[in-house]
């Protein structure tokens, strides 16, 4: 499929169906969950001003706002981003503090000026990018040398998310179906072709959002999960890390 007929067909999904599963709220525990793995990775500070790229509705956007100052929300979805400037204004979030983009994050990063940003992440993005190398290489010049960024992706070896695309109503194998394309050594080449440096891969995660939802104490012993080598490779999510060369 070419690229302008797979972006077409990502924004109808994204602008017309209601994905509950993807909007936020103050007691999902799952996304302060991961919103958590990814900060401990990119080991920034409260001060720091980043990029979320894929946005949606601001699953993981709050989260993110809550341990920096300053935070560019990407999507493509006019739809998706009406609703996490509901959001916002429902929160109480500051003027300000996040700022909402439309745009497509394989053609361009709009007016956001090069060398500015402490870290940029993405959630479950890289595969829902037709070219997800040439998107990096776009973005790689925003981060101020030695900025980070951090991208959390499906494990293809994990076989609930099959279940999940299953019986969701608001997911597709159309959408979702390049989440098998991407391995930890695909990811790493990714960044590495970008023009990143110190490229990592970890995978992590174990409860599904019905679990941790409504037993948050059961990240105890999903952190004991991580640690069993014989279970590694099949965990949920890939963690890949990179940086941007300092000169």
């Amino acid at each position: 499929m070419k690229a302008e007929h797979w972006y077409q067909a990502q924004r109808v999904h994204y602008d017309h169906r209601p994905h509950r599963h993807l909007l936020p709220g103050s007691g999902s525990f799952y996304a302060e969950n991961i919103v958590d793995k990814l900060w401990r990775a990119l080991g920034t500070d409260a001060q720091s001003h980043g990029i979320e790229l894929g946005c949606g509705a601001g699953r993981f956007t709050l989260p993110l706002l809550a341990r920096c100052a300053r935070l560019e929300a990407v999507d493509l979805s006019s739809g998706q981003l009406d609703r996490l400037g509901a959001a916002l204004r429902e929160t109480g979030v500051e003027p300000g503090r996040c700022i909402l983009h439309e745009l497509n994050a394989e053609e361009g990063t709009g007016a956001l000026p090069a060398d500015r940003y402490d870290f940029l992440v993405g959630v479950f993005l890289l595969h829902h990018l037709h070219n997800p190398t040439a998107a990096l290489a776009r973005w790689l010049p925003v981060l101020r040398p030695g900025g980070r960024v951090a991208f959390l992706e499906p494990n293809r070896l994990n076989p609930l998310f099959l279940f999940q695309i299953a019986c969701c109503a608001d997911m597709t194998w159309r959408e979702e179906r390049r989440l098998y394309q991407h391995g930890p050594r695909s990811l790493l080449a990714m960044l590495t072709r970008a023009g990143f440096v110190h490229c990592r891969v970890q995978r992590a995660g174990f409860f599904p959002p019905q679990v941790l939802n409504r037993f948050p104490q059961a990240l105890e012993f999903e952190h004991r999960l991580e640690q069993w080598r014989w279970l590694n490779p099949v965990l949920p999510f890939l963690m890949v890390t990179a940086e941007r060369a300092a000169p």
